[in-house]
């Protein structure tokens, strides 16, 4: 992959971040590669508004999103599938942009589109684009890492109770944890985090950050446990007709960076 300024026309296909929902947070550069795109495959989260401010008025808009879905599950988009399209509309000359909510690198399976560009020898590039995390703790007026601690954030992708995560190390390795798309086990995993972090540790959530309809709340991981951020958050005050969609897309935020301003 060469050098390429990202503000100008790029022949070959751009993986870009569209931020996390304001189209205010998107890059010069994204909003560039997007007002010069030929075709653009995006997401669920964060990209409809962004396309709509930044986007060519002629440009195919392709949903490849896979929320609340693994590959091959009802509305979900196999990523074998989105590589295909992605390489199918390369090789006959389009500007692609892969549009990708939040950072292209975060939980995006960038390495695997990535991957389909090498093996068909096209032209890629990767523009970077604004967290949810970042957007969040911004919106919070907040620190990712606490000052009085060591400066490191752990960004987890939680997507069932049987995730393969280590919380023992991750507890211990990092100061402040960032977790992404936990609102389908939120409860289960703040119980598992107080056995490691201790109820009181401080915990916030933030859905839809950075959107008109964003949603915040602050308080312990014992209170996230017992259900009082799902109950804060969700949209529907019927628990009948509650669900996770209700609740997503939701960060996580686990210690003392989460602290709200009463609490100092």
């Amino acid at each position: 992959m060469k050098k390429n300024n990202l503000r100008v026309e790029f022949a070959g296909v751009t993986f870009a971040g569209a931020g996390p929902s304001d189209p205010a947070l998107c890059t010069i550069a994204t909003a560039a590669a997007l007002a010069s795109a030929d075709a653009i495959l995006y997401d669920d989260l964060g990209c409809q508004a962004v396309m709509d401010e930044h986007a060519a008025k002629d440009a195919q808009k392709v949903y490849v999103g896979k929320r609340g879905a693994r590959d091959g599950a009802t509305g979900a988009t196999a990523q074998s599938a989105i590589c295909e399209e992605i390489v199918r509309r390369a090789l006959d000359g389009e500007r692609v942009v892969r549009l990708k909510g939040g950072d292209p690198s975060t939980f995006g399976r960038l390495q695997d589109e990535i991957e389909a560009c090498k093996a068909n020898s096209l032209s890629w590039r990767v523009i970077a684009g604004v967290t949810s995390a970042s957007a969040a703790a911004a919106s919070l007026g907040v620190p990712l890492t606490a000052p009085r601690a060591r400066r490191q954030v752990a960004s987890l992708s939680v997507v069932s109770a049987h995730a393969d995560v280590d919380w023992t190390s991750v507890s211990r390795g990092a100061n402040t944890i960032a977790i992404y798309m936990g609102a389908r086990k939120l409860e289960s995993l703040a119980r598992r985090l107080c056995a490691e972090r201790g109820d009181s540790t401080p915990c916030m959530g933030v859905r839809r950050a950075s959107s008109p309809d964003e949603a915040r709340w602050v308080g312990t991981l014992a209170e996230a446990a017992d259900g009082r951020m799902r109950e804060a958050l969700t949209d529907r005050k019927d628990d009948s007709q509650k669900n996770d969609s209700d609740l997503s897309p939701l960060l996580v935020v686990v210690g003392e960076a989460a602290k709200s301003d009463d609490d100092t």
